[in-house]
């Protein structure tokens, strides 16, 4: 939204069309032709560009008749949200095959203004119409948090897990993102993180390739990162929903045995796989990676999201912007270094402090971080180097230049 705010001050049409359907479209190389249903009648559109976010059961998707791989689990989940006036700690609870829900498992996650989100494993062969009376509803939250609680539903459904995805998310000049581009159970976030992620990749280049500034060729880095993000979030969705919902008796055993020693082993604690927390994707397969200095920490390389910390006049995201940007560690450098026709700001920053100089130096003293528009690492030296820098951001203008 900050960034449509930002496009709006500069004068950019942008408009939101309520009541608008898209019920056909013709791709071509250069553009893509939308007809569009309203009350009032159709009308065609000519698009540039056509970003398809239209979630997982995708029209745009259906009329492209493009597939989507993955895998589905056969068995239905009771996901609902309620308002109750008892008090639960803000932590998150799950259940193994508890004695209210025997063979299956259960969610409970504190929400705002004494909320809760329940969510209850039912089984593969469920009626789901059955399952979403508000009786049976009412039924299963009561044999999870007990008879005599008082709540209000504010929101119920049944659904299933699935694991799919695009084969790519780039059509020509029709790109997916979010949940029409690739759909994960709802384990650790990764659903909503992915799709805020796929539009912080997306929209920069978008924005550098619409202004000619680059070549149309860097979105096609779009489809390369967000599909190694997609895959990772699969694999990640998979492994949890195996362990949450066993496939055969050697999963069911492995998961009874690392619950059993769980209890007194750290070990075993680690294993327990109720699904693990979203994290952003590092790009290491990245064509757009420049040179990495050895012996700077590695979970910074380029590739990797930058890492937020706390500074003496405010916080590191603070400072950086939607523009590439030079972070100098210990090193007198300009404010500003003209590149293709931008100014990329600078800044120093002191490497006194502890928790910065921990993290983006290890042992080193001093260091030079390029930052790319959506805050992950360009690229990385020992030195101030304007040139190697120029040629980095260059590359990113032209896929075509290798960098040095």
């Amino acid at each position: 939204f900050d960034r449509l705010a930002g496009l709006q001050k500069q004068g950019k049409d942008i408009q939101i069309r309520g009541g608008n359907k898209v019920i056909e479209i013709t791709m071509a190389n250069t553009h893509s032709e939308i007809e569009i249903e309203t009350p009032d009648g159709t009308y065609a559109l000519k698009a540039d560009w056509l970003i398809a976010a239209d979630g997982s059961d995708s029209d745009i998707r259906k009329m492209l008749n493009l597939g989507f791989y993955g895998r589905t689990f056969f068995d239905h989940f009771l996901i609902c949200d309620i308002s109750t006036t008892e008090e639960y700690p803000d932590e998150r609870w799950f259940w193994f095959d508890p004695p209210f829900n025997q063979g299956r498992s259960a969610i409970l996650l504190k929400q705002k203004d004494n909320g809760l989100r329940i969510e209850y494993q039912l089984g593969f062969d469920t009626d789901k119409i059955e399952e979403a009376r508000p009786e049976r509803i009412e039924k299963n939250i009561r044999h999870l948090l007990g008879e005599d609680v008082d709540f209000i539903v504010d929101s119920a459904s049944v659904y299933t897990y699935q694991c799919r995805h695009l084969g790519s998310f780039k059509h020509n000049r029709v790109i997916f993102v979010g949940d029409s581009a690739h759909q994960v159970p709802p384990f650790g976030a990764r659903g909503a993180n992915s799709g805020f992620q796929d539009i912080d990749n997306l929209i920069w280049k978008l924005h550098l390739v619409i202004t000619g500034t680059a070549q149309e060729c860097l979105i096609d880095t779009y489809n390369e990162e967000r599909g190694q993000a997609a895959r990772e979030n699969f694999e990640s969705s998979v492994r949890s929903a195996d362990f949450i919902i066993p496939k055969s008796k050697i999963s069911g055993s492995y998961r009874e045995a690392v619950l059993g020693l769980s209890r007194q082993c750290v070990f075993a604690k680690q294993m327990v796989n109720s699904g693990r927390q979203s994290e952003p994707c590092t790009y290491d397969q990245s064509s757009l990676n420049g040179p990495d200095k050895k012996g700077l920490p590695k979970g910074l390389r380029p590739g990797a999201p930058m890492i937020d910390l706390p500074l003496s006049n405010g916080w590191l995201s603070d400072i950086s912007s939607h523009n590439f940007h030079i972070l100098a560690f210990g090193i007198d450098t300009p404010e500003l270094l003209g590149v293709s026709g931008m100014m990329v700001e600078i800044t120093q920053i002191h490497v006194e402090e502890p928790s910065v100089s921990e993290t983006y130096l290890g042992e080193a003293n001093k260091a030079v971080y390029l930052l790319r528009p959506d805050g992950h690492v360009a690229a990385r030296w020992g030195e101030y180097d304007p040139h190697a820098i120029q040629q980095v951001i260059n590359r990113f203008m032209d896929q075509n230049q290798e960098a040095s």
